[in-house]
């Protein structure tokens, strides 16, 4: 077998064989046979893989739990977004309570919330003994929210929340069990921590060293992908969605379509579930990245063929049910932007003024995050390494990364900072690890000041002999 720095992954395979079989008999003795108990067996065939394969796993198993206990730290300090209430009130749908009880407990859980965090904020002032206004303010959230949460009651508004289930889905999964406020947390944290492992797997696919996979893990927790991955939205979700789809498409073109094309497929099923909005242009841009790798990588990858074709096919199937049950589209986000949540009425000239938004939005996009130079310049410098070192993950990584972008694009908000365009974050989280070996491997071929002097001096003496 080969081993995993050679292969560039974990053996899975030969991990669930370790699981499964396993000496089941022992000599006892010398003469006499006894049975060993399958469950030992299986422990002793996993804890001598685990053994043998200690310096692959304790990389990305040691800034997973790093990632874990900050997390950890700073969960009884965090504060709940706006838009999450209206996905606690979901989550409490879907565990069986009617609307007006399911708005009434999602708005007890948001305002204790909300008021917990303005509380800090005033223990956070050096004025001397502040005065504390959690039960006033907890009573004011609630009077403003008592029919409909703010900032509006429009059933349009509230309609692109109910057309996204799979957070507040998975959120009622493991809230029966631990409460709503824990998975509204869990959720997401979990989502970027799996997100991290899949690319830190995916850099493995690419041959890249252990710890320079595990930075790229480690930088989709500290970055902006991770650090707006954690809030209690759809960002993080989404974002494991799309690293599903990426490793998908990279083991259907590297010749293992069974688990190729589960990841794309869940990848892509998963994203639609949570936002649709964004699951359509992934399967669309994924479609665009077959068509340029049919052109651009030489010789044609295997598994090419499926894998644009499951994209195609995810695009049309999202399109078609997209239309049949009148899902929110374009117009209802620009229109969403435009009307201060449909507080106004619906303005003329939707994608001219759009347009518009997006000059004056794009003008300013370096000044609205010190990040936004670093993501500029480290995304363009990683999209290279990955086209010098491996051409379908470049365009893999391209889309994922125009995704985000387009995403800003649509909604053009510069309140919203960078939450907008995480997934724009993914040329750097994916690239910089790549462009780093490359620069390493680049420095070991180049020979010393020694060796040049070396080989300079056996030049001369050969020349001599002569």
């Amino acid at each position: 077998m080969a081993r995993a720095d050679e292969e560039g992954e974990l053996p899975v395979r030969a991990l669930i064989a370790a699981l499964i079989a396993g000496p089941a008999h022992g000599v006892d003795g010398g003469c006499h046979t006894r049975l060993v108990p399958a469950s030992k067996s299986r422990l002793s065939s996993l804890t001598r893989f685990l053994g043998r394969h200690r310096s692959v796993w304790m990389w990305p198993v040691a800034v997973a739990l790093g990632f874990l206990v900050v997390q950890g730290a700073i969960a009884p300090t965090a504060t709940l977004d706006a838009d999450s209430a209206r996905y606690a009130q979901q989550a409490y749908q879907f565990l069986g309570h009617d609307e007006p009880t399911s708005h009434q407990l999602a708005e007890q859980l948001w305002c204790a919330n909300q008021a917990q965090s303005q509380a800090r904020s005033y223990l956070d002032q050096l004025a001397p003994a502040p005065v504390i206004p959690y039960a006033s303010a907890d009573q004011q959230c609630l009077a403003a929210n008592a029919t409909a949460f703010v900032p509006t009651a429009s059933p349009r508004y509230q309609r692109i929340f109910s057309t996204r289930p799979g957070y507040p889905l998975a959120v009622a999964t493991i809230g029966w069990l631990t409460g709503v406020r824990f998975a509204l947390w869990a959720v997401p944290v979990l989502s970027v921590l799996l997100s991290g492992l899949g690319i830190f797997w995916l850099l493995r696919l690419l041959k890249v060293a252990v710890p320079l996979a595990a930075a790229g893990q480690a930088l989709s927790y500290v970055l902006p992908m991770g650090t707006w991955g954690v809030h209690a939205l759809t960002e993080g979700p989404v974002t494991l969605g799309v690293v599903g789809a990426m490793l998908g498409g990279f083991l259907l073109i590297k010749g293992r379509p069974r688990a190729g094309t589960v990841l794309l497929v869940a990848g892509l099923a998963w994203t639609t579930l949570v936002k649709y909005s964004t699951g359509l242009p992934l399967a669309a841009l994924l479609v665009v990245v077959a068509l340029l790798a049919w052109w651009l990588v030489k010789p044609r990858p295997r598994g090419l063929l499926a894998f644009g074709g499951i994209s195609a096919l995810a695009a049309v199937a999202i399109l078609v049910v997209s239309q049949v049950l009148n899902l929110p589209g374009f117009n209802d986000t620009a229109e969403d932007s435009f009307t201060n949540h449909y507080a106004s009425p619906d303005v003329p000239n939707v994608v001219y003024r759009l347009l518009a938004a997006n000059l004056h939005y794009w003008e300013i996009w370096l000044a609205l995050e010190p990040f936004n130079i670093m993501l500029l310049v480290g995304g363009l410098v990683g999209l290279w390494a990955l086209w010098r070192w491996h051409r379908f993950t470049m365009l893999l990584t391209l889309a994922a990364t125009a995704l985000g972008f387009l995403q800003a694009a649509v909604r053009p908000d510069a309140p919203s900072l960078d939450r907008l365009y995480i997934l724009g974050w993914m040329a750097f989280v994916v690239g910089i690890p790549v462009a780093i070996m490359l620069l390493m491997e680049r420095h070991k071929a180049r020979p010393t000041p020694q060796q040049v002097t070396e080989a300079e001096t056996q030049q001369f003496a050969v020349a001599g002999d002569r």
